[in-house]
Parts: C-alpha cells; sequence; structure tokens
C-alpha cells in the first residue's frame, strides 16, 4: 500500500486513471487525472445497481438523459468504492438521447459526476468482511446534471471502457492476494524457526548463576551472550543445546529447527575418531567433499588422519567448526568457537557467521569476532538483561 501511495495508483484511483488515460479529453485529464496521480484528489468507481444482477451490466438502470447541453442522470448504486472519500465518481449509465447526437440511444456510456453536484445522495457505508459499514458507498441520483463534455469517451463505449479498468483491476487483485500470500508465508516461516526462553534458571547447590533469564530469538538473528566468567554464560548455552537441564524455566523451539553446537571443551568431538570420520557422511558423502572442507579450515591432510584426541587445541576448533558446517543445522548454539585460533582465523570464522542466513546464540571473549560477526541482539549477564546490540556491549565482550 505505501509505494502504491506513493506513486497515486492506488484502487480505486488505479483503474480510474486507466479509464481517463485512454478515454479522456485533454481538458479531462487535466482537471481529473493528474490531480488523481498527483495524490490531491481521490475518486470513485460507480457501476454496480441493487435492483439487478452485477454479473450482467445489460441489465443497468441507471440512466443519463441528454438535456440541451447537460447529462440529466438519475439512479441507484450501491458498492460504490471509495464512495466516503471520492471528490468525483466515475458512473456506468445508459443514455437516453431521442435527438442521436450523443451516439445510440439505449448505449452505455461512463460519466464524471463531482460528489458535491446537487442530487448526489451518498446513502451509507455498506457493511463488508463482517464490519458494519465500509467506504463502498449507496448511492442515490436524483437528477443530477453534469456538463455533456463530462461523458468519458462516446455513447456505446462504457462497456469496453468498463474492461478496459476491471480488467487491470483484476490483475491488481491478484498480485495483491499473491504478496499477501507470500507475506504469510514468510511470516509463517519465521515463526516457524524460532526459539523462546521463558524464565531459565540454574543453581549449583546454593550457587544461583541464572535467575528466570528470558530471551527470544528469530530466524537470522545474532545474539551475543556476554558477561564475565561465572555468570552462567556457558551453562546458558549448555541448556539451549540439550546437553543439561534447566533448575527451572522451559526452552521452546519452532518447527523444523535444527540445531548445532560448538562446546568450548569440544565434547561434540569423537576424539578416537580421525577427523575425516567426525564430519556427518550424510551430507558429505564423498571422502574428496570432506577433505575440501577440513582443507577450507586449515587442516592438513596429514592432521585429518590422526585421531582427534591428538590434535591441538586450534585444530580441534577447526574441526569443531566444520562439523557444524556440514551438519545442516539452522541454529548455531556456539561456546567460544575462537579459543585456541590465531587471529587471522578470528576474524574470519566470525566474517563466515556474519553471512550465514540461521541463527546463533553466541558466548566469546574475542571482540575481533564479535565484530565481524554483527550481532543483532545482547544478552548481559548476570543482569540478564536482553535487548538490541548497542555498540557500548562491545565494551563487556573482553570481561574475564
Amino acid at each position: 500500500m505505501g509505494a502504491a501511495s506513493l506513486f497515486g495508483v492506488v484502487a480505486p484511483n488505479s483503474g480510474n486513471q486507466k479509464i481517463l488515460v485512454k478515454y479522456g479529453t485533454e481538458e479531462q485529464k487535466q482537471k481529473w487525472l493528474l490531480p488523481l496521480i498527483e495524490g490531491t484528489m481521490e475518486s470513485g468507481f460507480s457501476m454496480t445497481e441493487p435492483e439487478v444482477a452485477g454479473s450482467d451490466p445489460r441489465a443497468l438502470r441507471t440512466t443519463a438523459r441528454k438535456e440541451g447541453d447537460e447529462w440529466v442522470i438519475n439512479g441507484h448504486k450501491w458498492f460504490t468504492s471509495n464512495g466516503v472519500d471520492a471528490d468525483f465518481f466515475i458512473v456506468m449509465c445508459r443514455a437516453e438521447d431521442p435527438s442521436g447526437s450523443e451516439g445510440r440511444s439505449g448505449g452505455m456510456v461512463q460519466i464524471i459526476v463531482p460528489t458535491d453536484t446537487p442530487g448526489v445522495d451518498i446513502v451509507r457505508g455498506i457493511g463488508i468482511w463482517g464490519h458494519s459499514t465500509s467506504d463502498h458507498c449507496e448511492v442515490i441520483y436524483d437528477n443530477v446534471r453534469v456538463p455533456l463534455e463530462n461523458a468519458l469517451g462516446q455513447v456505446g463505449q462504457g462497456h469496453q471502457a468498463a474492461q478496459d479498468r476491471l480488467g487491470a483491476g483484476r490483475i491488481y487483485h491478484c498480485m495483491n492476494s499473491v504478496g499477501q500470500m507470500w507475506r504469510a508465508f514468510d511470516l509463517m516461516v519465521e515463526r516457524a524457526l524460532t526459539r523462546e526462553v521463558h524464565g531459565l534458571s540454574v543453581s549449583y547447590g546454593s550457587n544461583h548463576v541464572l535467575n528466570k533469564v528470558r530471551i527470544y530469538a528469530g530466524r537470522g538473528d545474532r545474539i551475543a551472550v556476554v558477561g564475565r566468567n561465572g555468570a552462567g554464560k556457558s551453562s546458558l548455552l549448555r541448556c539451549l543445546a540439550g546437553v543439561q537441564d534447566p533448575t527451572s524455566g522451559t526452552i521452546s523451539f519452532g518447527a523444523n529447527v535444527f540445531l548445532g553446537y560448538f562446546a568450548q571443551e569440544h565434547e561434540q568431538i569423537d576424539l578416537e575418531k580421525n577427523a575425516l570420520d567426525n564430519i556427518d557422511d550424510e551430507l558429505l558423502t564423498q571422502e574428496a567433499e570432506r577433505r575440501a572442507l577440513l582443507g577450507s579450515f586449515g587442516l592438513s591432510g596429514a592432521a585429518m588422519e590422526q585421531p582427534a584426541g591428538s590434535l591441538s587445541g586450534g585444530e580441534r576448533a577447526k574441526l569443531g567448526l566444520a562439523m557444524l558446517s556440514a551438519g545442516g543445522s539452522n541454529l548455531l548454539i556456539l561456546d567460544e568457537p575462537t579459543n585456541n585460533l590465531d587471529p587471522a582465523s578470528v576474524e574470519a570464522v566470525g566474517s563466515m557467521f556474519s553471512a550465514w542466513e540461521g541463527t546463533i546464540v553466541v558466548v566469546s571473549h574475542e571482540p575481533a569476532f564479535v565484530e565481524a560477526l554483527e550481532p543483532t541482539h545482547c544478552l548481559r549477564l548476570p543482569e540478564e538483561r536482553f535487548d538490541f546490540w548497542r555498540d557500548e556491549d562491545m565494551d563487556v565482550v573482553e570481561m574475564r
């Protein structure tokens, strides 16, 4: 609606503009079309009648009788669009011209009728979609007089003009419906991929490290959990990952959430297997693919072959990150993912996750990583303040 309004093509004005462009005289375009486009004037379309079937325009009874240099309009319309705010209506009429100078008598013609013309009676807004009223109005035309030059096109062209207008209108309605469908679908997908934490608490004996934490994560969010050591950051992530039960509170995941967990102590790695065998072979079925992945994370060919338990801390971190990338997850729980990595790798990993389309909840004391990640939200512990990311949150990242 915003873009349509900006360009002056909101229905019913858009359809009426089409009629004015095709059938209007230069004078009519200057007087009615340009103000519609500029947004200084509103219009309505008045065709449907309560006494006859709207599906058969040949049955319309509203008449426009030629008297001198005027049309005299009499009739009863309803569902006239934009009836409350319109400055003029385009009215479908059956012409009555005994002289025949304006075309065949009985032919259909569309006529511009200013809504402040004497005899135009806007009776009411008709209830639609369960509402008691609307801007689709019932209108009575009682000896309404307008100049002959207010006719759009020739007598007998009214049906063709209506089809020209309504044909495009049907396309616009389809476009709006498809757009609303996609918007609803996007909202459904986003909702399906959300996860919420309600009043999460974690205690170790009498030591309460978390007390009723509440966070909400949507698709694409990057949540940095910051605070001093011992504030419960890793405990929170273990609860989110499902490897630890909270003392109280609930964690709710949307449908189709696939979780990947990077544990600070690399518990997700099978230390007895070599690096190649730790990579999920359901997505990367070929050994060459798994080697290429590990190589992209900086693991050498020799390191790929040896048991994971014999790898250095940095090599284990790279293996854990490679496992996440091959796991098909759309929610990543990352507990100090850059520990033991060199500075160049730290920034590269942050940039990689920043471009990732899923959701991330991360604990990290590395400013370069957090800055490259570009968080959207921050959870400060022990304050348990969850809010949008602010620049001053970076000051807390390095706290130990």
